[in-house]
């Protein structure tokens, strides 16, 4: 089933983007909606939030990836949250993409989930949130 995008909602693509005009990606596009400067990380969304809408762009095929859109008035006053929200997205962003990885993929999310385990734990070694 083909999805007709409006003719008023840009066409989105992978990858960051130097000008509005050109092309643009979610994260892109919801920095436009908000009225902030031209960026693939407006201020107005949490930034894990938006790491996971960017890393969600560019790894969607061309028609799923339109399909984004709808969501970017959402991430325009998806502002900070708090850190314990943050890591179960993350965790779960995480757990849902292990059974579709394999190899050395699979291996950078199971360390990344570790890891994600440890800061939740309070382990502060190897890790610092302020940067």
């Amino acid at each position: 089933m083909a999805l007709r995008v409006p003719d008023s909602m840009p066409v989105l693509t992978r990858g960051k983007h130097r000008k509005p005009e050109t092309a643009r990606c979610l994260m892109e596009y919801v920095s436009v909606l908000a009225g902030t400067a031209f960026s693939d990380a407006p201020k107005c969304t949490d930034p894990t939030l938006a790491a996971i809408a960017r890393a969600v762009n560019d790894y969607s095929g061309d028609e799923m990836r339109q399909r984004l859109g709808v969501l970017a008035s959402d991430l325009t006053i998806a502002g900070p949250l708090p850190t314990s929200v943050q890591q179960a997205m993350a965790r779960r962003c995480l757990l849902s993409a292990l059974p579709y990885s394999s190899g050395s993929r699979r291996r950078v999310l199971a360390v990344a989930l570790l890891g994600l385990e440890r800061a939740a734990a309070g382990s502060t070694k190897g890790y610092s949130p302020t940067t």
